[in-house]
């Protein structure tokens, strides 16, 4: 297959940010729901906040094996099957009556994204590479960030209408809308019947340079899903806002991340996507330890302004660490994709796991592990720069 003479829809990008859009709305629309559903499920909210670190999980496992199958088989067919097992699983949740079942339903409904968001992804580095791929997918993730802007405002929205069990209804709704799209898309995967799994596997794992920035990448990852799983505790329970509140403050931390993602792509005119990276993670790292060192002098408008900016480091981080993962994997760019994807959902799910298991009625245990994890990430990507350097001069 020539992939240089695959005829894209002028709306490509479009349809990919839709798809893998598919997770935020899982993510982000029941987050101002978290206190009833304490409520209906007889509770703490710690045990609504794990069904974000279950999905997780579930996504992690779901893109295992959906990037390396449409490796061999093709994408679409991966990509429907994903949207199916998701809205069958969204469904199923509003049935549910134990919040055990409610997490297992998570771990399904999560598989079936991770089949979607890994092989829509994939499609772009099937198409582009080096600072091409950052700028599409600085492109792809600005439009999907619409995704976590929109998602509390229509959680909310429903909630003051009705119950939180539409909040599922609606995603089951979304997830199949955007089968009438994926039918224009092309199919980008080379099916080479040749690729063996593990051994793929073996080969993506065997690249030291590839798997350090996987860490990296993951480690600054989790810091967006540690707020994600603590935020309705921070503003609703600790500060006090209203469901509604709630979803504006929420939604501006999403849109200065947008703003980051869109300098970070006017910028790889000029930079290279190693020196991008390489900003974010070390802004990431500094707010992260304002927040701790300074702890005891904060109040609501530092924090809320400190949180903002640190989310909106991943702007620099997100596109510009994809590229440089799959610089060197071609035909295994869905192994590769899979993999990275897997790291980031199991480190995100088990850092955002320990901001529950540690909480203690305040926000310090959260600063902690923020602080920890953009650590890692900062002294991965600052000790092994020459390395990752070297991929970056590929671009």
């Amino acid at each position: 297959m020539n992939l240089k003479n695959i005829d894209l829809p002028k709306n490509f990008t479009l349809i990919v940010a839709l798809l893998v859009s598919i997770s935020p709305l899982a993510i982000d629309t029941y987050l101002a729901a978290f206190t009833q559903m304490s409520i209906y499920y007889n509770t703490s909210i710690n045990m609504i906040e794990i069904t974000l670190s279950v999905y997780l999980f579930g996504y992690g496992i779901g893109q295992l094996f959906g990037g390396p199958l449409a490796d061999k088989h093709g994408r679409k067919s991966y990509i429907i099957l994903g949207i199916i097992i998701y809205s069958i699983s969204s469904i199923s949740i509003i049935f549910t009556k134990d919040i055990e079942y409610f997490w297992a339903l998570r771990i399904v409904q999560a598989f079936g994204t991770g089949f979607v968001s890994v092989n829509a992804i994939s499609m772009i580095r099937d198409l582009y590479r080096g600072k091409e791929a950052a700028k599409v997918m600085s492109v792809v993730g600005m439009v999907m960030m619409i995704a976590p802007i929109l998602a509390p405002i229509i959680g909310t929205t429903i909630l003051n209408f009705t119950t939180w069990h539409y909040i599922f209804v609606f995603l089951a709704v979304y997830s199949l809308f955007t089968l009438y799209f994926v039918r224009k898309l092309p199919e980008t995967s080379s099916k080479n019947r040749d690729h063996k799994l593990v051994q793929n596997y073996k080969k993506v794992l065997s690249d030291k340079v590839a798997i350090l920035l996987m860490i990296a990448g993951s480690f600054s990852y989790a810091g967006l899903f540690i707020f994600i799983t603590k935020s309705s505790f921070m503003y609703m329970e600790l500060f006090n806002f209203t469901p509604n509140e709630f979803t504006l403050i929420y939604s501006a931390n999403v849109m200065l991340l947008v703003v980051f993602s869109a300098v970070n792509m006017k910028l790889l005119k000029i930079y290279s996507t190693y020196e991008l990276l390489f900003v974010g993670i070390f802004l990431q790292l500094v707010l992260a330890l304002i927040l701790l060192v300074f702890y005891p002098l904060h109040n609501i408008y530092s924090i809320t302004i400190l949180m903002m900016l640190f989310i909106a480091s991943l702007g620099f981080i997100f596109a510009n660490n994809f590229s440089l993962i799959l610089e060197k994997f071609h035909s295994l760019s869905g192994t590769a994709n899979a993999l990275n994807g897997v790291m980031n959902s199991i480190l995100a799910a088990f850092m955002a796991f320990l901001s529950s298991f540690f909480h203690d009625g305040t926000l310090l245990p959260v600063f902690i592990i923020m602080a920890v994890s953009s650590s890692v990430s900062f002294v991965i990507v600052f000790f092994y720069k020459k390395e990752i350097k070297k991929l970056a001069q590929h671009e």
